[in-house]
């Protein structure tokens, strides 16, 4: 499928879901206001038909000419998105709360202008509420990553690897929110854990191929004893994945694209993001790629979306590294993004087999995280069963 069909696709469906979210707010903020006067109607129409498409269109100037006043504009349409996602929550169980209190006859004995007052206090404490999960949400996406350390038992690990530590990254996006300077303090983060190898599970950049050189110059400096790997994510795909390995590659981070790599007895294996088949390409399958591998060797597999464990682990696979959920990234999409992908984050284990999907480092969309915390993983490798 070519790319330009699939972000129409995306943008149309994500368009009407944000178009009938700011009517239903313009129609709920012209009641609770009594906006009587056409200008005023007009002027708050024309507002939310604004911030209703400002992201796209940010999105697109962005593309078009990468510049500090675009950039600034596609930062403030992120922060829409988030604070507008939580002022459309709040305003509507604050309009459920006054529909039940009604229902239940506690308003109805109130004159009409005290009735108008309970709801639009309760349409106030909303945005307030909403303004100060925002508010929360911006600091914790700009919060250094957390460290989660943990160690996962490998079946036929040599006894010489017993102890063997990946610095796991996952889903930086590099891009307009996530820039150099950001960059650069998580590569001196990995970097002090002095790691035996560093693994990349897809998403580095966001979506523009003018920030592909931002990625070149600190991941230069990241240091691992036996070096970086790294498998492509979806957003490799929505902008240019080709680009983005020659770039990265160039900063000494080599992309394991269907193949496999020994490291003193221990296999890893990547395979590309599932992006690759709706834009055209054919990755063979998983077990094509682990098959590759000795059998009963240890395997790490690295494949950015949480998906397959169960494939994996029958072809072999001790361990696998995900990303891509973020944890649903703000609360509460995570209650969605656990039903698409139900291995959300954390550790799981299937016959043996052991898959970790990491929260992951950057965002996209709002420059926002809320229940879900930046995370850089160090996994030690264990001998057992």
């Amino acid at each position: 499928m070519p790319r330009w069909i699939m972000f129409l696709a995306f943008f149309l469906g994500f368009g009407l879901v944000v178009g009938l979210a700011h009517w239903y707010l313009y129609r709920r903020a012209r009641r609770v206001f009594g906006l009587a006067s056409r200008r005023g109607r007009l002027l708050l129409g024309l507002a939310l038909a604004l911030l209703a498409t400002s992201y796209p269109l940010a999105r697109g100037l962005v593309h078009w000419s990468y510049n500090p006043f675009t950039c600034g504009l596609y930062f403030a349409a992120g922060v829409w998105m988030g604070l507008g996602l939580h002022l459309l929550l709040w305003t509507a169980a604050g309009h459920l709360l006054f529909l039940l209190l009604r229902a239940l006859r506690q308003v109805q004995a109130l004159e009409r202008r005290l009735r108008l007052g309970l709801e639009r206090a309760l349409f106030l404490a909303g945005a307030l509420a909403a303004m100060g999960l925002a508010a929360y949400a911006l600091f914790e996406a700009r919060c250094g990553a957390e460290l989660t350390r943990l160690e996962v038992p490998v079946r036929g690990l040599p006894a010489a690897l017993d102890g063997f530590r990946i610095a796991q990254i996952s889903d930086v996006h590099v891009g307009v929110v996530v820039g150099e300077e950001r960059l650069r303090e998580l590569v001196e983060q990995v970097n002090a854990l002095q790691a035996d190898l560093v693994v990349i599970t897809g998403d580095l950049v966001d979506e523009d191929a003018e920030r592909f050189e931002a990625v070149r110059a600190p991941m230069s400096a990241l240091r691992a004893r036996l070096g970086v790997l790294a498998v492509t994510g979806n957003h490799e795909y929505f902008s240019d994945a080709e680009a983005t390995v020659r770039s990265a590659s160039q900063a000494g981070i080599r992309f394991l694209r269907h193949d496999c790599l020994e490291l003193e007895g221990l296999w890893v294996c990547g395979l590309d993001d599932p992006a690759a088949y709706r834009l055209g390409t054919k990755p063979p399958e998983l077990e094509e790629v682990l098959g590759q591998v000795p059998a009963e060797a240890p395997l790490v597999f690295l494949y950015h979306q949480p998906v397959g464990l169960e494939r994996a682990a029958a072809a072999g696979a001790d361990l696998m590294l995900s990303g891509h959920t973020h944890r649903g990234q703000l609360w509460p999409l995570r209650l969605i993004s656990r039903f698409i992908y139900p291995r959300q984050a954390g550790l799981y284990e299937h016959e043996g087999a052991r898959l970790y999907v990491s929260r992951g480092v950057g965002t996209w969309g709002p420059p926002m995280r809320l229940g879900s915390p930046p995370e850089l993983v160090e996994l030690t490798l264990r001998r057992g069963g």
